[in-house]
């Protein structure tokens, strides 16, 4: 026994000098271990990390040889003395185009002390930082083109892990000036200012990460200040998260000037007094347009200033923001200054649309009024960390020395308890760009997969360089690849991955909800085929519910010549499906410009997912199918920052819960069908001129759209949830005090007190919903409204014996002139007395007449719709009736949409805006509106929808359902017209793009045009739009034409597609009509019968409805 117990001891013992021995030999990283990863350690070039000698010399060394050989800058613990700017200056021609995003510059400061990291510290009264006229920089990051600078081409550049402080003295200094657009990062970057002119001058964009920036005065030095948080006079774009400034002395963020918004989320901003933002003009409608979502602004002494001065009328967006000593919250163009409070406060919701072209579309209503959402007096100051929703959480980031440290002295095992290898060390083997290229690279597919199946690997690090695969390489539950930086470290499809089965990736996921692989600081690149046998290669397939994705460059890579046919196969960049979700931080999703033009190509595609997602700075260009991106059957998405390029950017359909805070771009458009609920502020196109829609929605029977010179300050439908979206919840808040509401999108309308129908012969039938509908009571509960400067105009509804179909009266509307573009005749509080049902059928029918000169139709159109904000319809939407010179009846049946249980609060219009002329008279009698015997009312109390059920609107109306697609969805109505009267035409039509006008021509005479045809051109979901002639017609005296003005000989052309039309219900296919629009690669505009139902746009064509005999 004795023996025993003294062999555990020695082995005890053995253990413990075995440490003690691994211990003495710690294996120190050296320069030539960072170098051979693709680092270059600053020390090697003699820059002091103890702060004495002046070091700015070696550092730009550093830089100049990092950017020459291909690597990064690594700067280790310790502080830096700097005298002079240090410059990161991308040279480059034209003709290395190619090379925008491999020729990078990064700055990557190490992590190994977690309470200090590596500062660069301007000198005290420094030479040169003293003419505020003239500020200079302490790090600076540009890009030149032939000599010129070009911020539009600033790729793949930035720091992270770096703190920048900047001496007394030094009024003109600028800590960090980065100009910049795509796949730069600014992450874990602080800046402590003793005097200066800013902590950051300019801002990179697009997909950029900027996360994790704090600026702030040095607060142990009485009296030291800077003027700007950040002045950003040169921006793209941009996307900042997890931000703090504090300390300024004149604005935290001034003369914010780009091409697109500016959007902010998880934010903590102090200023001493207002205001701490201000906004300025700008040369474009996006420009200068800011969204501010989850933060907190803090006054230290309020005045009467607003917090942000919105004097120049930009785009303003707040979304769960505090305020703290804000006696005034906001103040926009010649709005006047909204109320505060000098303690804090809580608003849910505010937006100012741009004093221009803003408007705001809302549950079906367009309007261009400031919105002021609800304001909450608080007690108490709010403890809630709105910016950690938002931050990049650094423990799983560490970097590469901290990383290479553990694989040498600890066998890979991190202080968070994760294990990381060195891929290169277990038979990986990277290349260079050239040898990446060559047919005759090595496969890494399998050395890499085995590494991930590893159940004691949680991390593979990715030295510099390029390693080709012929597999799908497979993320586990908790893998994370990490690289040096994203324009060095990258995993490519190998040239010789020539055999897919069908669409293939470069990456996917397990399909788990619970899931959180990670990727980092890598680059991925797929190729391209000209053999379209071979092209089926994608980018990720991600059904992870818990992932991460920090500065992971995305980009396909063309293998061989591009001849023939440019279109592709339906390929997908980025995929969710499954479970995918998590949080992806500055996406970029890009395409050579080729095999991309298929109908069916997506560079992002959220196909039926429900896990909670959350893109920062989503990036899609240069996609050229039907749409670059599409959300469909999805829930819980929210989109942080976008800019794209081209037109036809996204497509949402059937999807719930949809958040987009900012879109913008150069064509920036935005296509919603039948989703709810959906929110997006703003939507900002650069070029105003171009063709299209900035945004469109078909929501059941109602369809909306806003040209490119529209700035759309908010679309919202129903109200979204975003506690979905993060760990925390807000505090419960007191009860409102005070309480401002959003202003009504519309001026109020007169209307006149109710009073009881008189009986009689000619009394109302008893079930009809409509009260004094044949005017026997004179205009009692018909209310006429027109928008006319001419206030003599307003007078021009009467109710007159002269001329009745229906007893003795009829109402007789005459338009006099004026300028009027909102003319209506109504009744409101439809369903006041007999309540409308949801869900049901209905049958509307009038008797009307017109005397007029213009014979072209169109003269009214028919709505039901909610009274006040937000005007939900309520399933009759923009039904066009063309009236005859005689009484004719009409008769609408339709079903109601758009709530749930019963209301009482519809408003019927006969709207008169814009085909009424000068001189016509209007003749309306005998309006019933009427439940059909049979159909089923959905019962009063039922709730709305799950997948609809959110907080209501601040009307308290309730958040319209969500149709179901495709043909259970709610009918459309339907229109007939009494004998004697004239032919029901419909049409059944898709545009391709959304962008496409049709036109009806009856005997060769323009009846009807139709704006922005709306459907799914590829799938075959098809609109049905209906016209009433005033006579009857047959099928040969029918042409449909295509007509859109935007084709420029670019391919592919805005196209129709017209599955058949019906007059008075008999049906004519389209693929048996006569046509003049139809286009083939052989024959090219070839008219004939029998050919296609899609008009072509180049062919500038027609179908004709004769019979081919």
């Amino acid at each position: 026994m004795k023996t025993l117990r003294l062999i555990v001891l020695l082995s005890f013992l053995s253990l413990i000098i075995t440490a003690k021995i691994l211990q003495a030999q710690n294996v120190a990283i050296t320069s030539a271990d960072l170098a051979d990863v693709g680092l270059l350690d600053v020390t090697s070039y003699d820059a002091d990390p103890t702060g004495n000698d002046d070091s700015t010399a070696a550092i730009q060394m550093a830089l100049d040889d990092a950017y020459t050989q291909h690597k990064a800058v690594f700067i280790p613990p310790g502080t830096y003395k700097i005298t002079d700017t240090i410059e990161c200056r991308r040279d480059l021609t034209t003709s290395e185009n190619y090379l925008f995003r491999v020729k990078g510059c990064q700055i990557i400061g190490s992590t190994e002390d977690e309470g200090a990291l590596p500062t660069l510290i301007l000198d005290d009264d420094a030479a040169g930082f003293s003419n505020t006229d003239d500020p200079k920089p302490v790090l600076r990051f540009w890009t030149y083109i032939d000599g010129e600078s070009m911020a539009s081409n600033g790729f793949v550049t930035g720091v992270r892990n770096l703190h920048i402080k900047v001496g007394s003295g030094n009024p003109g200094a600028i800590a960090y000036w980065h100009e910049g657009a795509q796949e730069n990062i600014i992450m874990n970057l602080k800046i402590t200012m003793q005097s200066g002119f800013a902590g950051m001058y300019a801002l990179v964009g697009t997909n950029s990460v900027l996360n994790g920036i704090e600026i702030q005065a040095d607060k142990e030095l009485a009296g030291s200040g800077y003027k700007y948080g950040i002045y950003a006079p040169e921006a793209r774009w941009p996307v900042i998260t997890n931000l703090m400034i504090s300390g300024q002395t004149d604005y935290a963020i001034y003369n914010y000037k780009s091409s697109g918004p500016l959007t902010i989320a998880g934010f903590d901003i102090e200023q001493d007094t207002a205001p701490a933002i201000k906004t300025v003009t700008t040369w474009s409608n996006g420009g200068g347009n800011i969204t501010f979502l989850d933060g907190k602004f803090r006054i230290e002494n309020p005045t009467d200033a607003p917090v942000i001065d919105n004097s120049a009328g930009k785009n303003i967006v707040l979304h769960n923001v505090y305020f703290g000593g804000a006696r005034y919250i906001v103040q926009s163009g010649a709005n006047p200054k909204v109320s505060g409070s000098d303690n804090w406060l809580h608003i849910d919701e505010y937006v100012a649309p741009h004093n221009d072209v803003g408007k705001t579309l809302i549950n079906g209503a367009v309007a261009s009024a400031e919105i002021i959402g609800t304001i909450t007096l608080l007690e108490e100051t709010p403890t809630i960390n709105l910016r950690q929703r938002h931050a990049i959480d650094l423990s799983h980031y560490p970097s590469p020395d901290v990383m290479l440290d553990a694989i040498a002295n600890n066998n890979g095992l991190l202080d968070n308890g994760l294990r990381v290898v060195n891929v290169v060390d277990h038979d990986v083997e990277s290349v260079d760009r050239t040898a990446a290229d060559s047919k005759d690279a090595p496969d890494n597919g399998l050395a890499i997969q085995s590494l991930i199946d590893d159940p004691d690997i949680d991390i593979l690090f990715f030295p510099a360089g390029y390693y080709p695969v012929k597999q799908t390489i497979v993320l586990n539950e908790n893998t994370h690849l990490t690289g040096v930086a994203n324009y060095i470290s990258r995993i490519l499809g190998h040239k010789k991955w020539d055999n897919p089965s069908g669409l293939t990736y470069l990456i996917e996921t397990v399909d788990m909800a619970e899931a959180a692989p990670r990727m980092s600081f890598i680059g991925l690149q797929w190729r391209t085929f000209s053999d379209l046998n071979k092209d089926w290669f994608g980018g990720v397939h991600w059904r992870a519910g818990k992932s991460e994705v920090v500065s992971t460059l995305m980009r396909s890579l063309y293998s061989d010549p591009i001849d023939g046919d440019n279109s592709g196969n339906p390929r997908i960049a980025a995929h969710f499906t499954g479970n995918g979700g998590g949080r992806w931080f500055g996406a970029g999703l890009f395409s050579v410009p080729h095999h991309n033009y298929h109908d069916d190509y997506r560079h992002l595609l959220i196909d039926g997912t429900t896990q909670p997602l959350i893109i920062y700075g989503l990036n899609i260009e240069d996609g050229h199918g039907d749409y670059q991106a599409e959300i469909k059957n999805a829930e819980n998405i929210l989109v942080i920052g976008a800019k794209t390029e081209n037109a036809n950017d996204i497509l949402i359909q059937n999807s719930q819960n949809i958040v987009f805070n900012s879109w913008a771009g150069d064509e920036a458009s935005m296509h919603f069908v039948d989703s709810s609920p959906v929110f997006a502020a703003p939507i900002s196109p650069k070029k105003a001129d171009r063709p299209g829609s900035s945004l469109r929605e078909d929501f059941g029977n109602l369809s909306n759209s806003f040209a490119m010179d529209v700035v759309t300050a908010l679309f919202k439908r129903g109200e979204v949830d975003l506690t979905v979206f993060f760990d925390d919840s807000l505090p419960p808040t007191p009860t409102p005090t005070p309480t401002n509401t959003a202003v009504s999108p519309t001026p109020t309308l007169p209307s006149t007190p109710t009073e009881t129908p008189t009986p009689g012969d000619c009394a109302a039938n008893p079930a009809n919903l409509i009260d004094n509908p044949s005017f026997e009571n004179g205009e009692n509960r018909w209310s006429f409204y027109i928008n006319s400067s001419d206030s003599s105009s307003k007078n021009d509804f009467i109710v007159t014996n002269t001329d009745a179909f229906h007893c003795d009266y009829s109402a007789q509307i005459t338009i006099n002139g004026g300028d009027g573009d909102n003319v209506q005749l109504y009744q409101m509080d439809v369903g006041s007395n007999i309540s409308l049902q949801s869900n049901t059928t209905y049958q509307l029918s009038f008797a009307a007449k017109l005397d007029s000169n213009d014979s072209s139709g169109n003269n009214l159109s028919l709505h039901l719709q909610m009274h006040d904000n937000p005007y939900t319809n309520y399933g009759l939407d923009n039904i066009k009736v063309d009236l005859s010179s005689s009484w004719q009846t009409y008769t609408i049946e339709f079903t109601t949409s758009g709530f749930s249980g019963s209301v009482n609060d519809g408003r019927l219009r006969f709207w008169l805006a814009p085909y009424a002329e000068t001189g016509d008279v209007y003749r309306i009698d005998n309006v019933e509106l009427v439940q059909i015997d049979g159909s089923t009312p959905t019962p009063t109390n039922t709730a709305v929808p799950p997948t609809a059920t959110h907080t209501p609107a601040p009307t308290n109306t309730a958040v319209p359902p969500t149709p179901t697609p495709g043909p259970t969805q709610t009918p459309l109505p339907t229109v007939t017209v009494t004998p004697g009267a004239g032919s029901t035409i419909e049409i059944y039509a898709a545009g391709r793009y959304g962008t496409e006008d049709m036109e009806l021509f009856i005997d060769g005479v323009l009846a009807w045009t139709v704006e922005n045809i709306g459907g799914n051109y590829r799938e075959g979901d098809f609109i049905r739009y209906t016209y009433i002639h005033n006579s009857t017609v047959t099928a040969e005296q029918i042409q449909v034409h295509l007509v859109d003005t935007s084709f420029e000989g670019t391919s592919p052309g805005r196209n129709l597609r017209v599955d058949k039309i019906s007059i008075d219900g008999q049906a004519y296919q389209s693929e048996d009509a006569y046509s003049t629009g139809t286009w083939t690669n052989i024959d090219g505009c070839t008219p004939g019968f029998k050919q296609s139902e899609i008009l072509h746009l180049n062919c500038n064509g027609y179908f004709e409805y004769r019979d081919e005999s």
